[in-house]
């Protein structure tokens, strides 16, 4: 067991517009500590040096750094973190990316310093990157033809089946330790977002998918536990609230997921599970090609990736999904709709033999991908719909057990996986 017992200056939370809790910045990062960590690992001189907000997300901020002198023509990037989980992310994402670039085809940046402690001038832990070469991806894809997409993708997935080739034994980040790829503790925003950092759990690493989930529910069993209906609560939030009111009959429900289990997970699945390595983050503006060729040149975005079981994780990057696609085709109508299935197909026709059958997603993959879900619903409060979705699995697993005795013809000794009163 482990207690999020730690500093996390310059982190506060805040309720977002559909209720739920977000991290926000309690202070800002300093430009001009900034400019003294980039003249203290660059060639660039002070008052030549040029740095502006770049963009920004949860988690991070990110500058462009670069040179009013035209004769120095690299740039870099500077990204900010907040504390979401001290140490263990930062330092995880640069492992990452230095696994990637020596052990797989994909384009990860070049890192050329990092703190993964915010106890140093800044005040947050950084790292800071080479510029990749070329531009953003969302700075052509609206104008690429159908045939420049198509290109992508396929370039994309192929680049990616090479991080997807490499199995894991555990599931987990990259050990913050000297740099080196070592499956450690999970960081995922499951186990630090909101008040969920202080609390005890079980962070990792795990041996089996089972192992994993289990310990995310008994952590969202304790944070159900601890919601604060109180309004001046520092992680007050509506969506939380709301589940308040239902606790008992959620945390019933989690029991109910960590009985049906032994089902969804069967023992002899665990020697051979397969895990990899997820980027969970595959966005337009953290792919980067090149200006004129459009290929790619650089994947950024490391940040939580993760060592889990393919069941747990959407391999599919977000811009190639059909939703993310018809909106792109509303505000760009020369885009053809019909091409959307036809690109999502292209990047899982390649990506789906890695992590199935002949590239079949099997009913238990499918089954283990629906548990995952509906925990998810758990957590955004839609637990009614998780509800339903138990049962249902109850009732299926519940006929299959009565036809397998019936099939047998013989008398049995009643051994039930499934106590009595899971059914309601």
């Amino acid at each position: 067991m482990e207690r999020g017992n730690i500093s996390q200056d310059g982190l506060g939370w805040e309720i977002d517009i559909s209720g739920k809790l977000q991290p926000t910045w309690t202070k800002e990062p300093d430009i001009l500590k900034i400019r003294d960590i980039v003249i203290r690992h660059t060639p660039l001189m002070a008052f030549e040096t040029i740095i502006e907000l770049y963009a920004e997300n949860k988690y991070h901020k990110t500058y462009r750094v670069r040179s009013s002198n035209w004769d120095h023509c690299e740039e870099y990037m500077l990204y900010a973190y907040l504390p979401v989980y001290p140490l263990m992310k930062t330092m995880s994402e640069v492992s990452t990316m230095e696994f990637i670039r020596r052990n797989t085809s994909i384009p990860a940046p070049r890192v050329i310093a990092c703190s993964p402690s915010s106890g140093n001038g800044l005040g947050f832990e950084w790292i800071l990157i080479a510029r990749p070469e070329g531009v953003p991806l969302t700075m052509k894809w609206d104008r690429m033809s159908p045939e420049a997409k198509h290109r992508l993708t396929r370039q994309l997935a192929d680049m990616f089946t090479s991080l997807y080739k490499i199995r894991f034994m555990l599931a987990g980040i990259a050990r913050p330790e000297d740099y080196m790829f070592d499956v450690y503790r999970v960081v995922l925003p499951s186990y630090f977002e909101g008040r969920r950092m202080q609390l005890d759990s079980h962070r990792g690493p795990y041996l089996s998918g089972e192992r994993l989930l289990q310990a995310e529910i008994e952590l969202e069993m304790r944070h159900l536990q601890a919601i604060s209906q109180r309004l001046d609560d520092e992680y007050y939030c509506r969506v939380d609230a709301m589940l308040a009111e239902h606790r008992e009959e959620i945390r019933k429900l989690y029991g109910k997921f960590l009985r049906l289990m032994p089902k969804i997970f069967p023992r002899e699945e665990l020697p051979t599970e397969i895990k990899v390595l997820c980027h969970r983050n595959l966005t337009l503006g953290n792919i980067f090609v090149d200006r004129k060729t459009l290929r790619i040149t650089s994947v950024l975005g490391w940040e939580c990736a993760s060592v889990i079981p393919p069941w747990k994780f959407d391999f599919t990057p977000s811009f190639l999904k059909e939703a993310d696609l018809f909106y792109q085709c509303q505000i760009s109508p020369a885009f053809p709709l019909e091409i959307t299935p036809s690109l999502t197909r292209t990047f899982e026709d390649i990506i789906n033999p890695l992590i199935g059958a002949d590239g079949e997603k099997s009913e238990g993959y499918m089954r283990k991908r629906g548990f995952v879900e509906n925990l998810e619903k758990i957590n955004e409060g839609q637990w009614v719909a998780a509800k339903w979705w138990v049962d249902e699995m109850t009732a299926v697993y519940c006929q299959d057990q009565n036809q397998e005795r019936k099939g047998k013809r013989r008398r049995m000794r009643k051994r039930s996986w499934l106590p009595d009163c899971i059914c309601m």
